[in-house]
């Protein structure tokens, strides 16, 4: 398997519970109807997308877009028999292979993170909705976590290592690119910028002490490495074995998520 996606989310990630939760908030504000037309942008492994077909009934359709042909693939062959669905290689920002006007909802979970283009998005999500039609997302705010103090890193305090623990973020800032680039007020802004209407946004900040048990072989998205993976790609022995120690300290979570939902005017 070489699409670096399809590699994450099908045998890198992690389980979580989390996940599940994500998916029945963005549905429920996609507010989903018995025969709904509906796009999942973005349907990695179908989590929403297998979601929404359960919604929309046997008179619904959910169509299964992304860039990776593997994961496409992988939806198809995990759809029930007889129902409505299609699978769609495209993403953001143009969404080129959809026609406009054509959904009554629009959803996507952790996607404009990995796009650069976040207003064309806006406008292509805008298109492609009936009038009328709803937008739900949900997106992680990493500026929210991100970059902070020089004598903090992953929520604990490396005093004395900041020359080590500064080479590691720095290989992770230089694959994040557009994971850093927005918070919640830009979701808005676009939102309303692309022409919607009916904005609301809720946003959930979390502060505070938290077990400390980093997963050390699991990369925290499809585009970077593992926290074990850029340890050895930008530090000394020496360097790798302190700033592990000083890992195993007390840990501060910093956390936060956004979910949008809106609708295309008549």
């Amino acid at each position: 398997m070489n699409d670096v996606w399809a590699r994450w989310l099908l045998h890198r990630r992690p389980p979580s519970p989390e996940l599940e939760v994500f998916r029945d908030n963005v549905l429920d504000r996609a507010r989903l109807r018995e025969g709904d037309s509906v796009v999942d942008v973005g349907c990695g492994d179908g989590l929403i997308a297998f979601g929404a077909l359960e919604r929309v009934g046997p008179t619904g359709r959910v169509v299964f877009t992304d860039i990776s042909a593997e994961l496409l693939d992988h939806c198809r062959a995990q759809a029930p028999q007889g129902v409505r669905c299609e699978f769609v290689q495209t993403g953001l920002p143009d969404l080129a292979a959809l026609p406009s006007g054509a959904f009554d909802a629009a959803t996507l979970r952790s996607v404009l993170i990995y796009v650069n283009e976040k207003a064309e998005s806006f406008h292509s999500l805008y298109r492609v909705l009936r009038p009328g039609g709803r937008l739900a997302m949900f997106e992680p705010i990493n500026s929210f976590g991100g970059p902070g103090p020089d004598n903090i890193f992953m929520g604990c305090d490396v005093t004395g290592l900041e020359e080590p623990a500064a080479k590691v973020m720095a290989l992770f800032t230089s694959v994040a690119g557009p994971m850093l680039d927005f918070d919640e007020r830009d979701l808005l802004r676009l939102a309303q910028a692309a022409g919607f209407t009916d904005i609301t946004l809720d946003y959930r900040a979390e502060v505070g002490a938290e077990p400390n048990h980093l997963n050390w072989d699991v990369p925290p998205n499809p585009l970077a490495p593992s926290l074990a993976e850029a340890f050895e790609q930008v530090l000394t022995a020496a360097e790798s074995t302190a700033l592990r120690e000083r890992l195993q300290g007390p840990r501060t979570k910093r956390f936060a998520t956004a979910y949008l939902s809106a609708r295309r005017p008549h």
